[in-house]
C-alpha cells in the first residue's frame, strides 16, 4: 500500500516533467503563411550560419520594429508566438526585386524566384533593386503566395532565430 502512495505521485511528477520539457519544443502553427499543423523546434547548438541551409524551416521572434511598423496589419497574437518561415536567402547572398519578382542568389548556382503579391488593405513598403545580405541576415519566406515575409519586411537577424523547425503533422496551405 505504501508503494502506491509513493509510486503514483512520482509517476505523475515524471509525466509533468516530460510534458514540460517537450512542450517547450512543440509548436502548433495556426497561421496561413506555412502549412498548418504541429512542428518540432530543434535548438541550434551552433551559430545558425554554420548549420542552416536554404530550404530549412526556422522559428524566429519578429523584431519590435517590425511589430510596431505593421501593428495595424498583424494578428493580435503575432508578438506572443514565434513565427515560422523557410530560409530562402543566406548571409552574403544577393537579393533582387525587379518588376514584382524577387530573385535570390543571382550570381550563385542556386537561383530562386518569388512573386511579390500585394496584400490587400495595407500599404506595404515596396522596393526595387538588389542588395547583398549582411553577415547574420536571413531572407525568409512562407509557402503561401500571400505570405507576409521578408519580401515585405526585409531580412531577419540571426539573433532572432530560436531554432530549426521540423514538420510532425501538417495540412497543406490552401
Amino acid at each position: 500500500m505504501k508503494r502506491h502512495l509513493i509510486a503514483v505521485p512520482l509517476a505523475a511528477l515524471c509525466a509533468v516533467g516530460v510534458y514540460a520539457g517537450l512542450s517547450r519544443h512543440l509548436y502548433y502553427n495556426a497561421g496561413v503563411s506555412m502549412p498548418q499543423g504541429w512542428y518540432w523546434r530543434e535548438v541550434l547548438r551552433h551559430s545558425p550560419s554554420k548549420v542552416l541551409r536554404p530550404g530549412d524551416l526556422v522559428f524566429f521572434w519578429p523584431s519590435q520594429d517590425l511589430l510596431t511598423q505593421y501593428a495595424g496589419f498583424l494578428q493580435l497574437d503575432a508578438k506572443d508566438r514565434p513565427w515560422l518561415k523557410r530560409v530562402a536567402g543566406m548571409p552574403y547572398e544577393t537579393v533582387c526585386r525587379t518588376y514584382g519578382v524577387v530573385t535570390i542568389g543571382v550570381l550563385a548556382a542556386r537561383k530562386e524566384r518569388f512573386l511579390f503579391p500585394l496584400i490587400d488593405d495595407y500599404p506595404l513598403q515596396l522596393w526595387e533593386g538588389c542588395r547583398q545580405l549582411d553577415f547574420g541576415e536571413y531572407f525568409v519566406v512562407g509557402t503561401h503566395p500571400r505570405s507576409f515575409d521578408s519580401r515585405y519586411f526585409g531580412p531577419i537577424a540571426e539573433t532572432s532565430i530560436i531554432g530549426r523547425a521540423h514538420a510532425l503533422w501538417v495540412r497543406s496551405v490552401e
